[in-house]
């Protein structure tokens, strides 16, 4: 039974003393160490990822809105648009409408003196029958032809 020995046990407890100290110099601090460094940056890349979700969820709440104020901003042009057009087209009716009606006042007109005309020629064609009917059948055409005259002034 060696191992029970003072001299034996004192020694292993030194060699175990320098294990310890070896393991706890060259190992267990720097390992530990490296995983507190790592802590830190997984914390850090925790705060990053967290920054950057509120950072795109702001950049999607801003891009929202900023296809809602291009929604409305489109919907005013749309309706702008239709109150232009509908303006258009009522003053483009109105000025057909006057045109038309200029048209319609000129052909008046033109049938107006042109009915006048044909009853002053019809007058004159039917005066000159008359005339020379009276000349043929009583001879005196003067006191005719002024009474036909008279006569064809009163229609």
């Amino acid at each position: 039974m060696d191992f029970l020995q003072p001299s034996s046990f004192i020694i292993q407890s030194i060699n175990i003393a320098v294990i310890i100290y070896v393991l706890r110099r060259f190992v267990f601090i720097p390992y530990l160490a490296h995983i507190d460094s790592e802590i830190l940056k997984r914390e850090e890349l925790e705060a990053k990822t967290a920054n950057a979700t509120l950072v795109v969820e702001a950049a999607n709440a801003e891009a929202k809105e900023l296809l809602n104020i291009a929604k409305n901003d489109a919907n005013e042009i749309r309706k702008t648009a239709r109150e232009l057009a509908k303006r258009e087209t009522s003053l483009m009716l109105s000025k057909t409408n006057d045109e038309a009606a200029g048209i319609k006042k000129q052909a008046l007109d033109e049938i107006a003196s042109e009915r006048l005309t044909l009853e002053k020629e019809m007058r004159s064609k039917i005066l000159g029958v008359a005339i020379s009917l009276n000349a043929k059948l009583f001879g005196d055409s003067k006191k005719n032809t002024e009474l036909l005259e008279q006569f064809a002034k009163q229609i």
